[in-house]
């Protein structure tokens, strides 16, 4: 292994060298904390000549740069994030296999990085003998007294500044804010 050229970013480590003067150029994901295995090749490729190496060894560590600037910017984005949500706000879950199922939720209280909901009654609609129809929430008629925790989430695919970066997960995805149009529901095959 002639002049190895090795770079650590976060859990990763690139590393660029010649073996039997052929250029090589190996992504490793680094787990200090497992028992066997300390690193973990995801990659490793020979090239054809040592600029075609230097090129995937520059895009690479470029790449994992980037990603870990994104990922402490998340992270700093979520240690000073002011909680968008106010209370009695609507929320709905929309679910379902062969049918769409929408389960209706009401913020209660308002804690600096969660909101507690209540689950909704929802007044449903039905288009004669079809098998689907609308449904809206009906504010203040709560179904059952469970209380649920649920943690504001800031979504990283969503451009800063925006409200709809932040959103509740339900247990079958996330909660959508509600816009105060009826939803559409379906029941059976």
């Amino acid at each position: 292994m002639n002049n190895l050229k090795s770079v650590t970013i976060g859990k990763f480590r690139v590393d660029s060298y010649e073996s039997n003067g052929t250029p090589i150029a190996c992504l490793f994901e680094l787990r200090p904390k497992a028992r066997r295995q300390k690193e973990m090749r995801r990659w490793g490729y020979a090239f054809q000549t040592v600029e075609a190496r230097d090129e995937r060894f520059t895009k690479e560590v470029a790449s994992l740069k980037l990603e870990e600037a994104k990922k402490a910017s998340a992270r700093e984005e979520k240690k000073n994030m002011v909680n968008p949500f106010s209370l009695g706000e609507i929320f709905y879950d929309s679910w379902g296999y062969g049918q769409t199922n929408i389960d209706w939720y009401q913020v209660t209280k308002v804690n600096p990085k969660s909101v507690i909901v209540r689950r909704l009654e929802a007044d449903v609609k039905s288009k004669s003998m079809d098998l689907h129809g609308s449904t809206t929430p009906i504010r203040d008629s709560f179904k059952g007294t469970r209380e649920i925790l649920k943690k504001v989430n800031v979504a990283s695919w969503e451009e800063k500044g925006s409200e709809d970066r932040f959103y509740l997960k339900s247990e079958y995805g996330w909660m959508s804010k509600w816009n105060g149009e009826p939803k559409g529901s379906s029941w059976g095959n």
